[in-house]
């Protein structure tokens, strides 16, 4: 429905970012906004799919102010908007379109407007660039009241048991984590494996687009289908998310470390199943099925908590 409504305006629908998502040539925000909301409707989706936007304003941020025609040489600098006015941007965003998150809506070391958005709306803020996946970071965030959810991303903080000290930190303070990819992704699906063992309920690893993105979804399908009743679609985050239905097990679980952490361990093959995701390279013939993405396997929850030192954790 997206490609339709980007052939009817007549924007290059085939245009990819580096994640996986389209990148028409529009000229505003609320442009690419709208298309999204169009699309939704048009899928009969309204209600059922939410967006979550990744502002990255440390990329715009000039002198105290946000310049958000920063990709233009000639740039005008009386056009420039303040904090505040960037805030009510967002909030007349957050009005017209059902947005649940916002990550790094201000430069990160811009605190005090950080706090004032958390303050001011009812969607999740999400810490990248303010908090790094780093505990003495996120504290400092914590104190400040600067935002309500982490993003998490393990090799920011280089560590599995690092970052997991980070998400306790952040469930300690009633905050949201949002497991993450990063821009150069490849196919290996341990933040999938991840996202479920550590409960929090989120993930952000890109358009359904290209095969490094699809892995991890198919990885959190096999997961689903392994678990079987024991799955819970969540209805409502913890943190301000409003009707987002994400995959976590029933096993309520406390703080964890390293050690207590719950593995999924990896068995035999599994056959190709029409329910995964696919991309262009992934698909054979026409007379050939859907093949399973690479490294595909056939994974199950363990009935109890593995135990396991940091070095075979995850096996990378």
């Amino acid at each position: 429905m997206l490609v339709a409504e980007l052939k009817l305006g007549g924007l290059d629908a085939t245009a990819v970012g580096d994640e996986g998502g389209f990148a028409p040539n529009i000229l505003n925000n609320k442009d690419g906004l709208e298309l999204i909301k169009v699309a939704i409707a048009n899928a009969g989706y309204t209600g059922k799919i939410e967006i979550g936007v990744n502002v990255a304003a440390s990329e715009f941020h000039k002198e105290g102010k946000y310049d958000l025609d920063f990709k233009n040489p000639n740039f005008d600098k009386s056009k420039w908007i303040t904090p505040d006015q960037l805030l009510d941007l967002y909030q007349e965003f957050i009005k017209e379109y059902p947005i649940v998150f916002i990550e790094d809506p201000f430069d990160q070391d811009d605190r005090p407007a950080w706090t004032k958005i958390t303050a001011a709306t009812f969607i999740q803020i999400v810490g990248d660039d303010l908090t790094v996946t780093n505990p003495k970071r996120i504290q400092t965030a914590v104190e400040k009241k600067a935002c309500n959810c982490l993003l998490l991303k393990v090799n920011q903080i280089d560590t599995v048991a690092e970052s997991i000290q980070a998400h306790n930190l952040a469930k300690a303070n009633g905050w949201g984590t949002m497991v993450s990819h990063r821009s150069s992704e490849t196919e290996d699906t341990f933040i999938a494996d991840l996202v479920v063992g550590l409960s929090t309920g989120q993930i952000k690893t890109g358009a359904p687009c290209t095969s490094e993105r699809l892995a991890k979804y198919n990885q959190i399908l096999r997961i689903e289908e392994e678990l079987g009743s024991a799955a819970k679609m969540l209805e409502n985050h913890s943190v301000n998310l409003r009707g987002s239905k994400v995959l976590k097990p029933k096993r309520e679980t406390g703080p964890m470390d390293v050690k207590t952490l719950g593995i999924w361990r990896r068995e035999k093959t599994t056959p190709a199943d029409e329910r995964f995701f696919t991309s262009k390279e992934q698909i054979g013939p026409k007379k050939n099925k859907p093949r399973a993405p690479t490294r595909s396997s056939r994974i199950r929850c363990s009935d109890s908590w593995l135990k396991c030192s940091e070095k075979t954790f995850g096996k990378w």
